[in-house]
């Protein structure tokens, strides 16, 4: 018996609810059975479960609630596993936007609470009943039944509905993902693969994240940019989904130990969708992570990726240049293909040869020659451009600048009459040209051949149903060294809700926000005199140029975003 019932025990004797025989008896009845004590105390009768839940409320100090009169809600019924529920006695009973409220017999347990607030990633707001009446309630809405493959509450939303999900003939993966299989799966587990697939892409994830840990599975999607929790299936299921995504990818089944990642292309419901799978062997099995390329939700029209005026016309004007180098930077996850793909497109003539080096190609263009980069055989991009040079191209776009071999490659093609197109990982225009320095390539040459460089990033949009307009402090914009009147002129703040809409996160869809820094005769006279990163920013916002900030205030101003993205976007 723990600490915390003896000195419950001892609490209710000093208030005379008990006596030292019924005390003496309970303690008995407890290590000879393993009953629990709360459930001993009721089912002797020498306390009534109503008398004993008031005593818990003012001990624990959480209110009472009566768990057997409440009209439970289905939907908060099945929110949390009936796994978790019957294994730490608990019911949600209502549901906040960033909060769930639980009935809960040992409401200060403090690992059942970090517990229920890892699963649902919401604050816990914790009520007490007795164990008994918790008991008889879960009984009641789960039974006896059987550790079911689906989380109780995710039949409906993970049933078959009819909507195939097929593999297509890719170089990459040719195995039929209905017909699949393997000793580790059988057809509930393809079942479960597949509706998770498909409920990720009605939902617009980017990503997929499945993560075993000590007697937990979690599923999580990755939308508009956040991680989400989307359900908890049967833990013993792990493995065999694990070998099911493989096999889709022609990764290896039996290689547990190391990293692998894959690729695969399959068609739900109609739509032309890649997935990139990577996995990762933890402690308690594999990390899996899907990334999402919905072909058919991709915009690349260069006019609607949300660049506008003067940025727009003068990336137009660089793009229309035959030589030079743009780059495009930002952080994994901040739209750079679009925007490099968005260039692509505008630039597909029949009078010109275009060429691409990708890992992998996510969007296919009519047209345009695109190469799948193979770094396990070393067909990297450095290889992948010097052989474009000998392909009499006009325009070649680099996935990604990694290293010396690769930047020199590409300045090269720059100034021999090429376009040329490729992205870094750099924090704003600025930080770019010095980037590039410290690779160790001579500043004349980083001033003659770049003509433009985007900085980007991506940014929750406000859910349009359920916002509402708010004020914002002028310090708060003084904090942030903006002169509030610029700000607050003409501007209509928004600040997120949650609905059922947005699923409860206040949020739906994403807007990008660009800083373009076109590299004129101030800006290439400062790379050449080796100019700081500051020095660079501050001649560039002279010449024009609108800094991320600005631009993501411009939104906020027209109640597209709120506060709180601007300053996680751009700090």
């Amino acid at each position: 018996m723990n600490n915390m019932w003896n000195e419950i025990l001892d609490k209710l004797a000093e208030e005379k609810l008990l006596n030292k025989e019924q005390i003496n008896s309970t303690k008995s009845l407890h290590e000879q059975k393993k009953t629990s004590i709360g459930i001993i105390l009721t089912q002797a009768g020498y306390i009534s479960e109503k008398d004993l839940t008031s005593f818990l409320s003012d001990y624990f100090h959480v209110p009472a609630f009566d768990v057997e009169s409440a009209a439970l809600e289905d939907d908060l019924i099945n929110f949390l596993p009936s796994l978790v529920a019957q294994k730490y006695l608990l019911i949600p009973i209502k549901r906040e936007t960033k909060a769930l409220h639980v009935v809960m017999a040992n409401p200060v347990d403090i690992n059942i609470l970090d517990d229920i607030r890892f699963i649902t990633d919401l604050d816990i707001i914790p009520y007490v009943a007795s164990e008994a009446s918790i008991k008889r309630v879960l009984d009641k809405l789960f039974g006896s039944e059987k550790q079911p493959i689906f989380t109780k509450g995710f039949e409906d939303v993970f049933q078959d509905d009819g909507v195939a999900v097929e593999v297509e003939k890719t170089e990459d993966a040719v195995v039929d993902l209905e017909t699949a299989t393997s000793d580790a799966q059988d057809s509930p587990v393809v079942s479960l693969v597949n509706s998770i697939i498909k409920e990720a892409v009605k939902r617009g994830a980017s990503d997929i994240h499945i993560e075993p840990f000590d007697k937990l599975l979690r599923v999580r999607y990755r939308i508009d940019g956040t991680v989400q929790i989307a359900m908890c299936p049967n833990p013993t299921h792990a493995a065999g989904m694990v070998s099911k995504i493989k096999l889709m990818s022609n990764l290896d089944i039996t290689e547990k130990r190391l990293p692998q990642d894959g690729h695969v292309g399959v068609n739900v419901g109609g739509k032309k969708v890649d997935l990139r799978i990577s996995t990762l062997p933890i402690r308690y099995g594999e990390s899996v992570v899907v990334r999402i390329a919905d072909k058919s939700a991709m915009d690349i029209n260069i006019d609607n990726i949300g660049i506008e005026g003067k940025p727009l016309d003068d990336f137009k004007k660089a793009l229309g240049k035959p030589n030079g180098m743009i780059l495009v930077t930002g952080p994994t996850g901040s739209g750079k293909t679009v925007t490099l793909y968005s260039a692509i497109d505008y630039l597909n003539k029949s009078d010109v040869k275009i060429l691409t080096a990708e890992d992998p190609v996510e969007y296919d263009i009519k047209g345009i020659c695109q190469v799948n980069v193979r770094e396990d055989i070393g067909y990297n991009f450095a290889k992948a451009l010097r052989a474009f040079l000998r392909q009499d191209p006009d325009i070649v776009m680099v996935g990604e600048i990694r290293d010396k071999e690769t930047i020199d490659i590409a300045i090269k093609a720059s100034l021999t009459g090429h376009l040329v197109l490729s992205t870094l990982h750099t924090n704003n225009t600025a930080a770019t040209i010095i980037r590039i320095r410290d690779m160790d390539v001579p500043n004349y040459l980083i001033s003659s051949s770049i003509s433009l460089i985007i900085a980007q990033r991506l940014m929750r949009r406000l859910c349009p149903y359920c916002s509402e307009e708010t004020n914002i402090d002028k310090e708060i914009f003084r904090e942030m060294r903006i002169n509030p009147d610029s700000v607050i002129k003409d501007a209509t703040f928004k600040r997120a809700v949650g609905c059922e809409l947005c699923d409860n996160t206040g949020y739906k869809g994403r807007t990008a926000i660009f800083e373009i820094m076109t590299i004129d005769n101030v800006i290439r006279e400062l790379i050449n005199s080796n100019a700081t990163q500051e020095q660079l920013m501050q001649a560039a916002k002279k010449e024009g140029m609108i800094s991320l900030r600005v631009d993501a205030l411009r939104k906020l101003k027209s109640g597209i975003v709120d506060l709180n993205e601007v300053i996680r976007s751009t700090i």
